[in-house]
């Protein structure tokens, strides 16, 4: 099983840390896989839920890339990781109200408060 701390939240909801590089390293260094907001502006990667807020490199995503689950939060985040060759080292995806969709991985992600149903093949 992965635990997965929400934009560094590993203790509940934390609006005014949620997506900066420090919080997210915290989550990381106590064992978590983190999932982040990550959108591309201007050839700038920046992370935050509902505006671009932190600049993150590259360099850091592909360090993280093992322990990052990546939301891309705009259509140019979602082309780069797509069109890139280091995007074949992320695991990326992109949704917006949908109550499932799979990252570039292969990985079930539910929108919140979704449970995926088991499926069995016969």
């Amino acid at each position: 099983m992965k635990l997965i701390a929400h934009r560094g939240n590993v203790n509940g909801e934390n609006p005014f840390y949620e997506n900066s590089p420090k919080y997210c390293q915290e989550a990381i260094d106590k064992g978590f896989d983190v999932e982040i907001d990550i959108w591309l502006k201007n050839d700038t990667f920046l992370i935050g839920h509902d505006k671009a807020e932190y600049q993150i490199d590259l360099d850091q995503i592909l360090f993280f890339s093992k322990k990052l689950w990546i939301h891309c939060k705009n259509i140019q985040a979602l082309e780069n990781f797509i069109n890139e060759p280091y995007g074949r080292q992320l695991n990326f995806f992109w949704h917006d109200k949908d109550f499932y969709t799979l990252t570039s991985k292969g990985f079930i992600w539910a929108y919140p408060d979704q449970n995926y149903p088991l499926i069995v093949y016969l």
